[in-house]
């Protein structure tokens, strides 16, 4: 669901973004898992041309709690 949330990165679609990287994130709460937790913080850095939107940095403040990196 990365792949698609990153689709969503480049089409600059914050709903499509936000719909499944929170999909992801729940995944990654619930499972601990270090493989969803990578690829969560491979597409955060991403998420930058896109902090204007308040879903997207919300994201950001929940990929950085739970992968500690930020999106700058």
């Amino acid at each position: 669901m990365t792949d698609l949330a990153m689709i969503g990165v480049h089409r600059r679609d914050p709903d499509q973004v936000v719909a499944y990287t929170d999909a992801v994130l729940a995944t990654a709460r619930q499972t601990d898992s270090g493989v969803v937790a990578r690829k969560l913080r491979g597409l955060q850095p991403h998420l930058a041309p896109l902090l204007a939107d308040r879903q997207i940095r919300r994201l950001d403040a929940e990929l950085t709690d739970l992968v500690g990196t930020r999106a700058t």
